[in-house]
């Protein structure tokens, strides 16, 4: 992103950093102690030295947003991480330093070696399956956490994985700001009645569906 823009939207968002207008005290945890904690967590360094291992060509997020998903693993503590759209496989990396007893599975369309060689070492399923298959979680009951990472095929996937989501599910959506499109989903996403809270991080969006708290949107 241009650091210009960048720096706008920082500026924009500056007052909800410290949860700012926030009343609910569930979104206002999340946003102080999660979203913007600055807690230095022990994977972090060795997260890090990462990054040179993998070609600079695959698409990736902002160092920030990979500990953002790792500390919202943390938090969250879920059995089952689904991430559609490997990429680089950093942020996998990242989610299952978080956690380590959970599973986690990763799905992409294309397999990159260098990418497998880098999960190899961890606990991550990778799994490569042809464009437009279906079938994404057939063998997953529900899905704890679902991370719709680098993939065009977004609207499909979201409806497929919604069939997964139980009130215990939290949904991470990459690039929700990436074109007009997208934008439009994103809205529709949000004030669709199957969802709960939500949230607009920008670079990502988060959705819950626990139904027993209120529907509401957050930008932070």
């Amino acid at each position: 992103m241009n650091i210009f823009k960048r720096f706008y939207i920082a500026c924009r968002r500056f007052g909800r950093r410290r949860g700012y207008g926030i009343h609910p005290p569930f979104a206002y945890d999340l946003i102080t102690d999660v979203i913007y904690g600055r807690y230095a967590y022990y994977a972090y360094d060795d997260l890090r030295k990462l990054c040179g291992a993998i070609p600079g060509n695959l698409p990736r997020y902002p160092r920030r947003v990979n500990e953002l998903l790792f500390r919202l693993v943390n938090r969250f503590q879920p059995e089952l991480v689904v991430e559609v759209g490997t990429g680089s496989g950093l942020s996998m990396c990242y989610m299952a330093a978080a956690k380590k007893n959970a599973r986690y599975v990763t799905i992409d369309t294309i397999r990159h070696d260098e990418v497998a060689a880098l999960l190899g070492n961890t606990s991550v399923e990778y799994r490569t399956v042809s464009n437009g298959n279906g079938g994404l979680f057939q063998n997953f009951s529900s899905i704890n956490l679902l991370h719709m990472a680098h993939t065009s095929d977004y609207e499909t996937v979201w409806e497929e994985a919604l069939l997964h989501a139980s009130p215990e599910s939290l949904f991470l959506v990459e690039g929700i700001y990436d074109s007009k499109l997208k934008r439009d989903w994103w809205k529709r996403v949000v004030a669709d009645d199957r969802t709960g809270i939500t949230f607009d991080l920008y670079e990502i969006g988060l959705v819950f569906f626990d139904k027993s708290r209120p529907k509401q949107h957050f930008k932070a």
